[in-house]
């Protein structure tokens, strides 16, 4: 999750100067994607729960995910 203070600058530089896509998906929450991969973003101004006790616009909380290997859990 890529904690910001202007959505839509963010939004802005990352899709136009470093080619990532805008995913939109649930109720409106957007994302960054590139490749197989993808930053959440969170707005400073709205109010989630879960991931940080104090938000910081520029700051990261990061989670990998991938797919186990054919015949692994």
């Amino acid at each position: 999750m890529l904690t910001t203070r202007d959505a839509e600058k963010c939004i802005d530089f990352y899709t136009r100067v470093l080619g990532m896509k805008l995913e939109t998906f649930g109720a409106g929450r957007r994302a960054l994607r590139f490749g197989e991969q993808k930053i959440n973003l969170h707005d400073k101004s709205t109010v989630t729960d879960g991931y940080a006790a104090h938000p910081t616009p520029g700051s990261l909380d990061v989670c990998f995910s991938r797919r186990p290997a054919a015949g692994r859990s």
